[in-house]
Order: structure tokens, then sequence, then C-alpha cells
């Protein structure tokens, strides 16, 4: 029929009007037709931030100025069309919610009404940042292109859930973390799902999981003991190897199904400064093999941490630098050597302890790359025995007239850390002034010189042991010399003796001589005719009976009528015998520095419970010395009888000195529980109690008094729970058993404030120690129990008229 049908494709050409021409041998035909402009998509799909393409034709030729939109959002512009009306642009897909989206292109001649339409679908898209990285990583996610609004975003790592997304924003977007869970090396995928209930998964992105290794510390000496952490290994990798500075110390260590493992690892002997230990996969070909920086420190090793003076202490040091010269120095500076290390930095040293205090002593080993170590050693802290005194024995006499230059003995004493001895001679039993003393004497034992020999007079003399760590042994107990045996009344009779017996013996030898030539040998019983010098008067208080020596000096008492026994009433007898049991069982005070005595005072004074004590501290009781059996009748007696007599008069005077004592005694207690109130801090609970403040006192009056020298320590304390069912435990700060203040000092405080008590009362042991008030509270309280001893001397002597 002359019909036919013929496709072809409309070639590139500016927007506009032609013609198509059909021509045959008989026939031409032009047909008019109109190019209008077209759009063409790289891709129908795609997530925000990724690069799409777009081209367009049939745009005017050289068309200028044409811009290009996604939806209603511009995505390019500024475009120029070639001569043929066609150009090519790159665009971001722009954040937009997910769904299908119209793209436009308009120009000034093609406009969007003469433009063709294409669609673009944006879907969702996850970024990680990074997209790399070990177990236990934290990465960042980017949530593109879902629905506005969309809830319940489930974020999973090979399709185990590791976030949620609640909500994403109005454009769709969302942004979230995660922490990679423990895998193996290699590719995983990170995917999302849009709804939890329909669980749809979405596209996935792939992370990139790489092996690490972690350590439980990152520094320490050789031979600390490292545990190393692996994880994103190959998965059941059996062969890993750790290394230190790449040399292994374990191996064959497996992984797990998931990568991971646990070992450890002893840190060799090496010099000081970082090193690397390292974890060599079997799996791990073509990857980095993790590593950690280790900090090689130094430490002091030593044989033993507490011991005697002289005994030899072997140290080690490790983790100095290679090859150097290391200072070692023992308590500041009490001894000071050198030692070379090897090419690992260690030295071994042998070091003999020497003459120090007891307590801590710091050992510091230091090179010359700044590289140093402390460690402390203990001296110990034992007193030494008591010694035995030996010679002059107590109540020895010896000088004629006096000058008596006694040998001084005593028995040796042993400690570890070997032992001098110190000396004493005073004149009054306290020794509060001594005459003589000598120190650091090497051998148990002391003969004065000329130059030292006492003088007519009573002596007394002591001696302690002191080890070579400073400890002190107790002072013996005194033993009583005197000097002048003949007393000086007697000169003149001792001359006159004399005299006679130079007499009498010439006259003897010319009278034997003579007697000799007329009848032969002297027999021996002619020796009964020499005469001694005639005793000295009796001291005896009854005629007849012998004299008895005494253990202690007792007080010379006047003659009074009650020595006249034999010329006494029964009545008079029977009242004296009133008086003396009346006397013997006085209760009077025993004074000491341990201050128990002012718990008596304090009960006298109202009651022994604690608000008594505290109100003593705060001045609103005073307590004083003032017995009742002083208003007893019997004692109205007592005074009738004893009138004038020294016994009676030595009470009294005990009475009142006990009363100062007393006085004296409050009055410090209450400076001590005002420095207390000064010494705490503003946020310290007040819970201070009187013990608290008699540790302070007690200390010190064992100081001054001789009975306890040691240097206050933080050792003197220790703390004991008080309560568990507090939101806080409290606790009770009390004293060591050896200290002057044995048990608790504060009760029911929390651990803190225990430890500021403890800091403060150590600080006022200090103080208190060079007090000028408590060091003469020590020596009236030493006067008072000498006073106490001669009352029960006197009342012997009492009991024997």
């Amino acid at each position: 029929n002359g019909s036919w049908t013929a496709t072809f494709v409309v070639p590139l050409a500016p927007s506009g009007s032609y013609f198509i021409t059909v021509k045959s041998t008989s026939v031409e035909l032009r047909i008019p037709v109109l190019v209008s402009a077209r759009l063409t998509l790289s891709v129908t799909q795609a997530g925000p931030t990724e690069t799409v393409s777009v081209s367009g034709a049939g745009f005017g030729a050289t068309e200028r100025g044409i811009s290009v939109s996604v939806g209603r959002t511009a995505v390019a512009s500024g475009i120029s069309a070639d001569r043929r009306g066609s150009w090519t642009v790159d665009f971001a897909v722009p954040t937009l919610p997910g769904g299908t989206y119209e793209v436009w292109a308009t120009g000034p001649e093609t406009d969007s009404g003469n433009t063709s339409q294409e669609f673009l679908a944006v879907i969702p898209r996850l970024d990680m940042s990074p997209d790399r990285g070990s177990p236990g990583a934290r990465v960042n996610v980017t949530g593109r292109g879902f629905d506005s609004g969309q809830r319940d975003i489930v974020i999973s790592f090979d399709n185990e859930s590791v976030a949620l997304v609640v909500a994403a924003d109005n454009t769709g977007g969302f942004t979230t973390t995660f922490e990679v869970p423990e895998s193996p090396s290699g590719l995983h995928f990170v995917s999302h799902s849009g709804s939890t209930a329909a669980q749809e998964t979405g596209p996935g992105t792939g992370f990139q999981v790489t092996p690490n290794i972690s350590l439980d510390q990152r520094g320490g000496p050789p031979g600390t003991i490292i545990q190393v952490s692996g994880q994103g290994f190959p998965a059941n990798d059996p062969g890993i190897t750790i290394a230190f500075d790449g040399i292994a110390q374990v191996n064959n260590v497996p992984a797990n199904e998931i990568g991971s493992f646990i070992a450890s690892v002893q840190a060799p002997a090496s010099t000081g400064g970082i090193h690397e230990i390292t974890a060599i996969g079997s799996g791990l070909a073509g990857l980095t093999n993790p590593l950690r920086d280790f900090e090689v420190t130094q430490v002091l090793a030593l044989t033993t941490t507490t011991g005697n003076v002289g005994d030899e202490l072997r140290i080690t040091g490790l983790g100095f630098a290679p090859m150097a010269t290391v200072t070692v120095d023992y308590g500041d500076g009490a001894l000071h050597t050198e030692v070379q290390t090897n090419k690992l930095g260690t030295f071994e040293l042998g070091l003999i302890i020497p003459v120090s205090q007891s307590g801590e002593h710091l050992i510091v080993a230091a090179d010359q790359e700044g590289f140093s170590a402390v460690a402390t050693f203990v001296v110990e802290d034992t007193p030494p025995p008591l010694p035995v005194m030996l010679t002059p024995e107590n109540e020895t006499s010896g000088g004629l007239f006096g000058g008596f230059s006694p040998d001084l003995s005593w028995g040796p004493v042993e400690d570890p850390s070997g032992v001098t001895y110190d000396m004493q001679v005073s004149a009054t039993p306290d020794f509060s002034a001594p005459i003589l003393e000598k120190t650091a004497l090497a051998v148990p034992g002391y003969t004065l010189t000329g130059q030292e020999a006492l003088s007519r007079g009573t002596y007394y003399w002591r001696t302690r042991a002191v080890d070579r760590a400073g400890n002190e042994s107790a002072w013996t107990s005194p033993f009583e010399i005197k000097s002048g045996i003949i007393p000086m009344w007697s000169l003149p009779l001792v001359a006159i003796l004399l005299a006679a017996i130079a007499g009498g013996g010439g006259y003897t030898y010319y009278n034997r001589h003579k007697k000799a030539l007329a009848r032969g040998p002297v027999f021996p019983e002619l020796g009964r005719e020499v005469r001694t010098a005639p005793a000295l008067p009796s001291t005896a208080s009854t005629a007849g009976t012998a004299p008895t020596p005494r253990a202690q000096p007792r007080l010379a008492l006047p003659s009074s009528p009650l020595r006249r026994r034999r010329q006494r009433s029964p009545e008079e007898q029977a009242q004296l015998r009133l008086v003396f049991d009346f006397l013997r069982s006085l209760p009077l005070l025993e004074v000491n520095s341990d201050l128990k005595w002012l718990d008596e005072l304090v009960e006298a004074a109202g009651s022994t419970e604690p608000v008594t004590f505290e109100r003593v501290l705060e001045g609103q009781i005073d307590l004083g010395y003032q017995p009742t059996w002083t208003r007893h009748p019997t004692f109205e007696t007592v005074q009738q009888v004893l009138q004038g007599h020294t016994f009676l008069q030595e009470l009294e005077a005990f009475v009142e000195a006990a009363d100062g004592c007393a006085v004296d005694t409050v009055a410090l207690l209450r400076q001590v529980y005002q420095d207390v109130d000064d010494g705490l801090r503003d946020d310290t609970a007040r819970a201070y109690r009187w013990r608290f403040v008699l540790g302070v006192l007690q200390h010190s009056l064992g100081w001054f008094r001789g009975s306890y020298l040691r240097e206050p320590s933080a050792r003197d304390y220790r703390t004991e729970a008080f309560t568990d069912d507090a939101e806080e435990p409290l606790v009770t700060l009390a004293g060591e058993p050896s200290t002057p203040f044995p048990g608790p000092l504060i009760e029911g405080v929390i651990e803190a404030d225990a430890m500021a008590y403890r800091d403060l009362h150590l600080a006022l042991r200090g103080t208190y120690t060079t007090s000028e008030d408590a060091r003469h509270l020590a020596s009236r309280l030493t006067s008072l129990e000498i006073l106490r001893q001669q009352i029960t001397g006197s009342l012997e002597q009492l009991g024997d008229t």
C-alpha cells in the first residue's frame, strides 16, 4: 500500500522547531516537530550526601544560568549549555526525609514549564566515623534520608543490635554512637532497621575490625605481672605470641571464637624507661601487630625490711640506667656508697646497718640519668633488758671521813643492736640534778676518779642500757651509798683512841718482849688482852635490843613522852592503839605521772560520768584534795596526841602539797583542752573527751620523769571499729599499750576525723615535752611521792614506839 515505519533518536539540538524531511524518488515531505528540554539522572535512588549526575538536553544553545532543584531544594546553579543545548552536572543529594522527589532544571530561555521531569528516590544512608577500629572502640553514626520523625531505628553490627534511635528529626536525620562489640578481625556490616515492629533491615555499610591489646597497668618495675587482654584477633587463632621489646615472653596463646584472649606476662629485667609489649597473631599476615607502651620504673628489693644495727642487708636495684653509677644513701646521710649497674640496669649491694635511731629509715638509690627508687628499712625499737646492779650494794658506806670513790659495776646486757650504758650519781633519790653523769659507757662499770670522789654525805646511783638504735631501758632502782663511815662528832674520841692504842701498843710490845726473854714464846690467849675501841651508842629504841639494819633512811623523830611505854596506863595505851590503827588505815592519795589519781578526785567532786570530766575541763568544776578523813572525830584525837610531832607535820604538809598538785594539774589540762579546740579544723567533729586531753599530759609527765623517752610517732596509735551501722562507719582512736596513754582516746568519729585527732595529739605531745609548766608539775609529783614514802617510814617508826 506504499506505507512504512522507521524509528530514530532525536539528535542533540537546542530547543525549538525543526522539520523532519521525508524524501523519495517521487515525493518529498516536511513534517514540523518541536524539540523540548529533557533531563537524565545517573541513578534513580540515592541517600543524602551521595553524588548524582544529571544531564540536560534540548536547552537553548549556549544558554546560561540554568539551575537544578530536587523537590524545592536547589542543588546546582549557574549551569551553561553548549551549542547543542546540552549540559551535565554532579550534585550531592540534599538532606531530605526519605521519599521520591521531582528533579527540575530551568534556565532563562528554558523555563520550568517546558522542561521534562525526572524523579529521584531519597533512601536512608548511614555514615560512620571512624570506619575501622578495635572492639571496644566508640563509633559515631550519622543517619540521613529516613522518614521525618521516624521512630525506633535499630542500629545493628552483624545483625546484633548495638544502638537504638528513638526518633529521627524532621529532616529524617539523627546521630548516635555505639561501641564495637567483641568480634574477630575483618570486615563487618553495620545496618539499620526502619521499624522495630517490622524489623526491616536497611542497607548496610562496612566496618573493618582491627586487633588491639590493653594492659592492666601501664608501668611498674621489672618482675611486675602484667595482664594482657587482646580483642579483634582472628577467630580461634591458636598461636598468639606476647613479646617484650620484640623478645617472646609467652607463646601459643589461643584466641576464642570472637578473637579475644587474656594472658599474663612478667616484665623481664630491663632498663628504666618506655618499652613495647606486642601481641603477634599467627593469622595477622599483612596487618600491623598491636602494641602498647610499658614504662619500666625503679625498685629496691630488700632481703628484709626490719632488723638491728649491725645486720647485713642485701639490696637489689632494678630498672635503672644501663652501666650507670648508682648512689645509695641510708638514713639521710648516715651511710653513703656507690655501685655500678649491669647492661640491664640491675645492681646488687651488701649494706651493714650503721648506728641509727630506731624507727623508719629511707634507703634512696639514684643514678645520673635521673632514675631513682626508695625503700623503707625499720630499725627495731625494742629496749634492751634492765641491767642488774652489782656493786656497791644498796646502803654501802665507804671512806672514813668522806672522799669515797666507789667502783660501780652492774651485770652486762645483751642486745642484737649492741649496747652502751648510762650511769648517774645524785644527791637526791629523784635524780633531778645528778652530780655525776656518764653516757655511752662501753663496759658495765665505772670507777670514780679522784676528782669525782664523793664528799661526805648520802648519794644514790643508777644505770641503764642503751642500744645502738637509741632504745633505752628503764633506769634501775637507785642504790644508796654513803661517803664517810665515821661520824664527825666521834673524831675527838677517835683521836684519843688512836693515841691510846699507839701508847698501849708500845707498852705491850715492850712488856711482851721482856716476858719472852724470861719465859719463852707468847701464847695465843694473850691476844685477848687487846681491847677494841668502844662501840658507838646504839640507836635501838628498846633497851637491851640489838640495832638492826634498815632498808630506807628514817626520819629522826623528836623525843616525846610516847617512848616511855612502861609508864603508860592501860587507858593511854588503848588511846594510842586507836590513833595508830587510824593512821595506818589512812587512804593517802597515790600521785604519779599516769594521773589515774585524778579519777578519785573527780569522783569525790560529783561522779565519774563523762559529763563530769567535761565540766572539769570547761572550768565548771574545780578539783582539790580535801580528804574526808581530816573531818573524822578520831583525827581530832590524832592532832591532840601528836601535837607538835614531826609525823603530824609531814601529814599536814602532804595534804597541802597534794591539793596544790591537783590544782596545777587541772590548770594544765585545761590549757591542753584549749589547745585541742584551737588546733582542730573547722569541719572536724568536736567530740574530744577527757582521755584525749589526759593522754597529752601523761606523755609529757612521763617524758620529764624519764619513764617514757620515745619520740612521738604515728605508730603509737591504732584505730578500732566503733560501729558499722551508720552510713559512714565510725572508729575509735586508741593509744598503743606501750604508751603512757593506752586505750581509747576518742570514740565514735569518722576515719578522717580520727586521723585529724591523731595528728593533733602528736603535735601537742611534742609541744608539751618543752613546757616549763609540765616540767615543774613533774618535779612536784616526784616530791609528793617522796613525801608520801617519808610518811610511811615515819608511821613505821611511830608504831615501834
